[in-house]
């Protein structure tokens, strides 16, 4: 189901807010859940600060930092979460659009991937990963053994540019 018809659960030790503006200023331990977690399509947050923009009580904009800041998202047809992270992310409601950045990083199930910036579309799934000149962007898909888990070690890249490792399962 779509987000924006799910209930925002929002804890935090202090909250500023402009109930004229819709602006909400969270500080410090934010835990931000979006539906509920874990039913598919739900989102969970978690940051140091977490500022918001409601239009109408409904959340359209998000913006989250820390060191880092989390997210997770159980997609809808899966069993399992996406998990993000990143110094900020921002989760635009709207487009349904998250974009970590910062050192940021997407897994889901064994494959991940890090770049400076990820902006990952919920509704279609697709990824758009971005380095700069001083961040690698890498890609890791793991293949799963016949027991199901992955047989990847982590690697690090010493290059700036684009990345992906690809192993398969078996070779032939």
């Amino acid at each position: 189901s779509d987000d924006r018809d799910q209930p925002v659960a929002i804890k935090a030790d202090e909250v500023d807010m402009d109930l004229k503006s819709g602006r909400r200023l969270y500080l410090g331990n934010v835990s931000v859940t979006i539906g509920v977690y874990p039913q598919e399509g739900s989102i969970r947050i978690r940051a140091d600060q977490v500022e918001m923009i409601f239009s109408n009580e409904q959340l359209t904009l998000a913006l989250a930092t820390g060191d880092p800041a989390r997210f997770r998202q159980r997609p809808v047809g899966k069993n399992h979460d996406v998990v993000g992270k990143g110094q900020t992310i921002k989760l635009d409601e709207v487009k349904n659009v998250v974009t970590l950045s910062g050192g940021a990083s997407l897994k889901q199930q064994q494959d991940t991937v890090y770049g400076e910036t990820i902006v990952y579309d919920l509704r279609s799934g697709k990824l758009r990963v971005r380095g700069d000149s001083n961040s690698v962007t890498q890609t890791i898909l793991a293949p799963k053994t016949p027991g199901g888990a992955s047989s990847v070690k982590s690697s690090s890249a010493t290059t700036t540019r684009a990345r992906m490792v690809v192993r398969p399962d078996a070779l032939d």
